[in-house]
């Protein structure tokens, strides 16, 4: 874990916006998919590693992604609805000045 802070750090510096971050870890999670994908589709194919369907923890799975998902929606949400109020702001303070 130390590892990773401080290579992102190198990375990204210390002092990175928000967009910086999230431009980072999607180009890391694209990066992740576009070369790791092959191995995974040659052990599904070649049999040497299976999915046994039936005994995966559905509901578990189901709910931790609905939880994921409600987390990102707020997270970005927040995101939003704060670049909105300052904007109103900005143009209340611009119309009274």
């Amino acid at each position: 874990m130390f590892g990773t802070k401080v290579m992102f750090r190198k990375m990204v510096g210390p002092n990175a916006s928000r967009g910086q971050v999230a431009v980072c870890f999607s180009a890391l999670g694209i990066m992740n998919a576009a070369l790791l994908w092959p191995v995974a589709l040659g052990l599904f194919l070649s049999g040497s590693e299976s999915v046994p369907w039936p005994d995966l923890p559905w509901i578990t799975l189901l709910a931790a992604a609905t939880m994921l998902l409600g987390i990102t929606f707020k997270i970005v949400l927040k995101i939003c609805t704060t670049k909105i109020q300052m904007l109103i702001t900005f143009i209340t303070l611009r119309k009274y000045t």
